[in-house]
């Protein structure tokens, strides 16, 4: 009998969390798509290597909270391919075009505005975001590739902008983002070039999305 008291009362808990939440969480969803990257590293000897962008995969999912008119708090969780493609004359004889792949997990808190007409809704979003590294490779020689080190996290703010159609229960639409990180990709403490370099990455994300709407009549 106590088991099953317990069991009742998690039962009701449990279901008043469920209404509660139907008034807070204003829908979820998953998006897809692509990333475009590039990097730079430079010094004052100046940037000698041919640097190209590179495309890669974007996916995550994503919980909207706050059913306002005008406003939402999107929070994403998610994983992307990043990297740089480059040319180098000077470490390849051959100028043989060589590639950095860099895999990341992401998440991130926004806070989203938006504008409708009808069933249509543009926005714009914004907010601080964490990158960890869970992989890397490269084509570069054995010795750069052992002294140089990538950043296993990378804090920061992503911002961007979308439009989306309503269909009552579910939305599509597209978003377009980049991020603006507070560190350098790459560990800058001197060992690898004299004088010390920065690095300069950049991230460009194209994603469609397909979010279902909970507070929908």
């Amino acid at each position: 009998m106590r088991k099953f008291n317990i069991v009742l009362i998690l039962i009701i808990f449990l279901g008043n969390i469920e209404k509660g939440n139907s008034q807070i969480i204003d829908g979820i969803g998953v998006k897809t798509g692509l990333s475009v990257s590039n990097m730079t590293i430079s010094s004052e000897f100046g940037n000698y290597i041919d640097y190209k962008y590179k495309v890669g995969i974007s996916h995550g999912y994503f919980l909207e909270i706050l059913n306002s008119k005008f406003f939402n708090i999107v929070t994403n969780l998610g994983f992307y391919q990043s990297g740089t493609r480059y040319n180098s004359p000077l470490l390849y004889s051959n100028n043989e075009t060589n590639t950095i792949k860099l895999d990341y997990l992401t998440f991130d808190t926004q806070v989203k505005f938006k504008i409708g007409y009808k069933r249509v809704n543009s926005f714009i979003q914004f907010g601080p975001k964490y990158d960890y590294l869970i992989s890397h490779s490269n084509l570069m020689s054995e010795q750069m590739l052992s002294q140089l080190e990538f950043n296993k996290g990378l804090a920061g703010i992503t911002y961007g902008l979308g439009i989306s159609y309503n269909f009552n229960k579910i939305s599509v639409g597209g978003i377009f983002n980049t991020n603006l990180n507070f560190k350098d990709m790459l560990i800058n403490d001197g060992e690898y070039m004299q004088p010390k370099f920065s690095s300069n990455f950049n991230s460009l994300f194209f994603n469609f999305f397909l979010k279902f709407n909970l507070n929908k009549d």
